[in-house]
């Protein structure tokens, strides 16, 4: 698994796990620091739609609460 994914209604928390997702994240996610909680970064559910909807044409894979 390379992001977990875990709703809950007014945010998403997205999590990249793999050495991969995190790069990834790093290089192509632009995220303020406010958004971080732990190690999962937390979007609005109509961004997040979007963004898990084109993690897997990427080739990665996803896990958790889709």
């Amino acid at each position: 698994m390379d992001f977990s994914i875990s709703d809950h209604g007014s945010i998403v928390l997205i999590e990249p796990v793999s050495a991969r997702a995190k790069q990834f994240t790093d290089e192509n996610i632009h995220t303020e620091s406010w958004q971080w909680l732990g190690s999962a970064f937390a979007v609005e559910p109509r961004f997040a739609e979007i963004l898990v909807g084109e993690l897997p044409e990427l080739g990665f894979t996803i896990g958790g609460e889709a």
